[in-house]
């Protein structure tokens, strides 16, 4: 495989992962297990803000969300400063 067709399937395996994550932060969202959401969650936004920073305009976007997701979590959580900060950089447009 070309240089550049492997780099293509290393962004493509490292966004889905990325979306794993975030699938798996949701499920657990849903589960009322908010703490471990938190985690997965994060982990996918970190992924996607990488994939973003290399131009990736879905990540971005979907970085964005994972910010929301998380500002949901951390509300459930009772850390409101700390959600609050979350859903208002999740409501932000991404720099892409």
């Amino acid at each position: 495989m070309s240089g550049g067709g492997s780099r293509r399937l290393c962004r493509r395996t490292f966004m889905n992962e990325a979306r794993a994550h975030f699938e798996l932060g949701k499920l657990l969202k849903l589960a009322s297990a908010a703490e471990p959401a938190v985690r997965e969650l994060t982990t996918a936004r970190q992924q996607f803000q990488t994939l973003a920073e290399a131009g990736n305009s879905n990540a971005a976007r979907m970085a964005a969300v994972a910010d929301a997701e998380i500002g949901d979590c951390l509300t459930y959580l009772r850390r409101l400063q700390d959600a609050a900060c979350r859903l208002r950089s999740g409501a932000r447009p991404s720099r892409s």
